[in-house]
């Protein structure tokens, strides 16, 4: 029987890390994601969803109850502002870097390159759209359906 948010809660504020591990298993896609379309950059949303179960992990004992999910997303949403706010920006790789570094292989698959062009304009264009929306928005836009969205 897997325990309920509550459950986790009070495991974790005990001392219990593998509870808080379940915390981070059954939450991790929605803070990433939401950090992502935030971001619009998908290694810094990482960055912010380390962040936040770090953050998460040593707020656990002031935690009283409420909806979980919404408090790590709302530690997730708080983190990808501060980061956008900071003049801090990592330097973007080269596509020319990138294909040129030893180990890059060519992503198989059934898809011909004009299609994964095609999905990837695509989803440059829906991502640039997202962005063009105020912070908020693309914060609301993005809960509740984020779990499996992947940018």
């Amino acid at each position: 029987m897997t325990p309920d948010d509550d459950e986790l809660v009070r495991r974790s504020q005990d001392g219990d890390i593998g509870a808080f591990n379940l915390i981070v298993e059954r939450y991790q896609s929605y803070v990433l994601n939401l950090s992502a379309r935030i971001l619009g950059n998908r290694a810094l949303a990482e960055d912010v969803a380390q962040e936040t179960f770090v953050s998460a992990h040593r707020a656990i004992g002031k935690f009283r109850g409420g909806n979980l999910r919404s408090w790590l997303l709302r530690i997730a949403q708080n983190g990808s502002r501060d980061l956008l706010r900071s003049s801090y920006r990592r330097r973007e790789d080269s596509l020319d870097e990138a294909l040129l570094s030893p180990g890059y292989q060519v992503p198989a698959g059934g898809e011909s390159p004009e299609e994964s062009a095609m999905r990837g304009a695509l989803g440059a264009e829906i991502q640039r759209a997202i962005l063009s929306l105020p912070e908020d928005q693309r914060a609301t836009l993005c809960y509740g359906r984020c779990s499996g969205a992947q940018l």
